[in-house]
């Protein structure tokens, strides 16, 4: 194992031991908390930073998540999100039976008048009304209410963490991470699986045929340089009806670190637009009006996509999105990431038609396709395919990643992958 003495200094206040709780947490953290500069050799060469989404009531399993898998020492910080991020932090106790089934009501039902009234009624938010959670499905959960409420968490936290990693990077000169990982607190990921297929092979493969950036567009596993957005498990809609796809949240989001830069650079939407920005603005002309979810009214000049996305989430009632929509949509939509790569000829054995295996290949000419999955065939369709079946017992240590891992779940898979790579991973107290 390795020693947590090794990242550690007298010029650092760095502790890999310490979660961070976003909503005490400011730019000033990341620059007195960072890990020192000087490497040894039981340090790592990349660095990634893990945004847990969970509750007050089960603190607990991300401590779990932070010394299993988050012990890894490519982990720089391991931040979580509680109800204390909700733009209402009491929603999770305010929130009555009678509320939720409003929502429901709003949003299901009186669907097609809630777009409406936002000036968007399209195939897309068309889709979304008729999926949007049902108030039946709702009360067979556990926690009905909690469930609404973290809808908007996921998505305001990860607003509030690039808008931290912004100001860390201007005013302090503090370095992004190579990946931020986001996903639930009963999530697993492999990361010494992650690190050598997503930083270490990318790398040595643009070394060794000394390849551009340019030429990294079309890799399949680009370095990090290369702005790139993974979801554990991509979910896609049937293309007979919406080429649209989002992330399986509790499979995990990962975002390169160009991707966190296309997240947090200004957007003015002038006459004086270039590269990317005039990419994610072209959004907002005519042609690609039939794709939208009513943002624009919230968006400012000298705005980031993730500061817009956070205000539209903050100040929408009720929010008639799902988590994992929304995240899905500001990366499709204002091209975050890359557009997805021909991956067919990566299996050989299935037919052309297979979708789960050649969607990317027949997505040329959809500008919004770009949301990727790791590894490649991991989708939910019809079934579940890939990493999507790896939830709780499916879940061994040649898994990439898991869901609905509880505690015991989660110390006894990654118990078997530090066996395998002992010193790749700290002991936590």
């Amino acid at each position: 194992r390795g020693d947590q003495g090794h990242f550690e200094n007298e010029e650092t206040n760095y502790n890999p031991s310490k979660i961070m709780f976003l909503n005490i947490s400011n730019p000033t953290v990341l620059r007195d908390f960072n890990p020192p500069v000087r490497r040894r050799e039981t340090t790592a060469n990349y660095s990634i930073d893990i945004l847990s989404i969970g509750s007050i009531h089960s603190i607990k399993r991300a401590e779990t998540q932070m010394k299993t898998w988050g012990s890894h020492v490519s982990r720089r910080h391991f931040w979580l999100a509680t109800e204390f991020d909700d733009p209402d932090p009491t929603c999770h106790t305010s929130m009555t039976a009678e509320d939720l089934k409003d929502i429901c009501h709003t949003c299901r039902k009186l669907g097609v008048k809630y777009w409406t009234e936002k000036n968007a009624v399209n195939d897309l938010t068309m889709n979304f009304h008729n999926l949007f959670a049902q108030e039946q499905w709702l009360n067979k959960k556990k926690n009905p209410t909690g469930w609404l409420c973290a809808q908007k968490r996921f998505v305001t936290a990860l607003s509030k963490l690039m808008a931290m990693y912004r100001e860390a990077k201007d005013v302090f000169g503090v370095d992004l991470p190579d990946y931020l990982i986001f996903g639930d607190d009963d999530t697993y990921v492999n990361l010494e699986m992650f690190e050598e297929e997503l930083l270490r092979n990318p790398q040595e493969e643009v070394k060794q045929k000394n390849l551009t950036l340019q030429d990294e567009l079309s890799m399949v596993y680009p370095t990090q340089n290369t702005p790139v957005v993974w979801a554990g498990c991509r979910v896609r809609r049937p293309t007979s009806l919406l080429h649209d796809t989002i992330p399986f949240g509790g499979f995990g989001v990962m975002f390169s670190k160009a991707a966190i830069e296309r997240m947090i650079q200004p957007l003015y939407c002038n006459d004086t637009s270039t590269g990317f920005e005039w990419e994610a603005c072209e959004h907002w002309t005519p042609a690609y009006q039939n794709f939208s979810i009513g943002e624009f009214e919230h968006f400012r000049p000298g705005m980031s996509v993730s500061d817009l996305m956070g205000n539209y989430t903050k100040n929408v009632s009720p929010f008639c999105l799902h988590s994992d929509w929304a995240v899905g949509y500001f990366v499709n939509y204002f091209n975050i990431s890359r557009h997805v790569v021909p991956t067919g000829h990566l299996h050989p054995d299935k037919a052309e038609n297979d979708k789960i295996y050649w969607y990317n290949d027949q997505m040329g000419d959809v500008k919004q396709a770009r949301l990727h999955a790791w590894h490649d065939g991991s989708e939910l369709y019809k079934q579940e395919e890939g990493n999507c079946r790896k939830i709780h017992r499916r879940c061994d240590e040649k898994s990439g990643l898991c869901h609905q891992m509880d505690e015991h779940r989660m110390k006894s898979v990654h118990q078997k992958v530090t066996n395998l790579f002992p010193t790749k991973y700290r002991y936590l107290q």
